[in-house]
């Protein structure tokens, strides 16, 4: 879905950009999970892991509602 727009003569360049992001956000993710463990654990380890699993959540709440929405949207406009 995200290349379906891209032509086939543009389509190895663009799974290659599509990976090198896809590598990225894993890279940020881990560590930003990471740093909030590492901060939460003074709570202990279970509420470490809950506090670090919480925050993740909302991150992508907060990234994944708009991205989502706005998909739907889009979709919505090419169909009727």
């Amino acid at each position: 879905m995200a290349l379906s727009k891209v032509g086939k003569h543009h389509a190895s360049e663009a799974i290659s950009a599509l990976a090198t992001v896809q590598q990225g956000c894993f890279a940020l993710g881990t560590t930003f999970a990471g740093a909030i463990y590492s901060y939460s654990i003074i709570y202990g380890y279970v509420n470490a892991i809950s506090i670090s699993i919480g925050v993740l959540s909302l991150l992508v709440l907060t990234i994944g509602i708009p991205i989502y929405m706005k998909t739907v949207g889009e979709l919505d406009c090419q169909h009727g």
